[in-house]
């Protein structure tokens, strides 16, 4: 199974308690210079949400990840791109199934638990719909802004991905991957979390139970408080990287 399905996988166990026949669906092509998403990109969308402006959704989520890039010193270009199609669906079970489909993976691969919402996978960007996402994970989906922000959460992931040059293996431990991109889309899972010290935040790290993304998000919040993000991103692969952090002097 590829990288970014480890990803997608991650986030779903984490998450829970993230055109099949089945789903009824419209494709939009709009030309012209109208603001959102390049024209470029295929967009389709479950006719449930189909009043979604999710050129424009999508546009704003780059601009959200692009400002944090070029914030963080890097290229703001690096979070811009990364997908060739978007694709809304109105179920998870028919995300899951685009998601198999375009891994040449068996339609009768369970998914693994309840909490998948959206990932970008062959450059074809997956997504619930709105309302489905906050069936799904109302813990986060009540939150301003909270599907555009769902968004960017997953561009973020690309951000990363492009920062080590495309190198999906090297993103380090799903904690600090899960919670750069929790604080790059900006999240603020963590609001009134916050961690006295490394050791208790990464103990958090570690804890099994709801809402893990906050705890996560809250422990990189604390290292790039410490360390240049782009230090910790480098090293977030190496072996001992946790060590390293409890390290004296860090």
């Amino acid at each position: 199974m590829n990288p970014a399905v480890t990803i997608l996988l991650a986030q779903a166990l984490l998450l829970g308690a993230p055109c099949a026949s089945s789903q009824a669906s419209k494709s939009s092509l709009p030309g012209g210079a109208a603001p959102g998403a390049s024209p470029a990109v295929r967009v389709s969308v479950a006719d449930s949400c189909a009043s979604l402006d999710v050129r424009g959704e999508v546009a704003a989520a780059e601009d959200i990840v692009a400002a944090f890039a070029r914030q963080e010193g890097w290229d703001p270009a690096l979070a811009r791109g990364t997908f060739d199609a978007v694709e809304v669906f109105d179920t998870q079970d028919a995300l899951w199934r685009r998601v198999l489909s375009l891994n040449s993976l068996p339609q009768d691969t369970p998914l693994p638990t309840s909490g998948l919402v959206a990932g970008i996978e062959k450059r074809v960007f997956v997504v619930v719909c709105p309302a489905e996402y906050l069936r799904l994970n109302p813990e986060y989906a009540r939150r301003t802004e909270s599907w555009r922000r769902l968004l960017a959460h997953e561009i973020a992931h690309r951000l990363h991905v492009n920062t080590l040059a495309g190198n999906d293996d090297a993103m380090g431990p799903v904690w600090f991957f899960e919670g750069f991109a929790v604080l790059a889309a900006g999240q603020n899972l963590d609001e009134g979390l916050a961690y006295p010290d490394v050791k208790e935040a990464l103990a958090a790290t570690k804890e099994k139970g709801p809402l893990a993304y906050r705890r996560f998000v809250a422990a990189v919040r604390l290292l790039a408080a410490r360390h240049p993000l782009k230090e910790l991103v480098a090293k977030a692969n190496e072996a001992g990287f946790e060590e390293w952090l409890q390290a004296p002097g860090r």
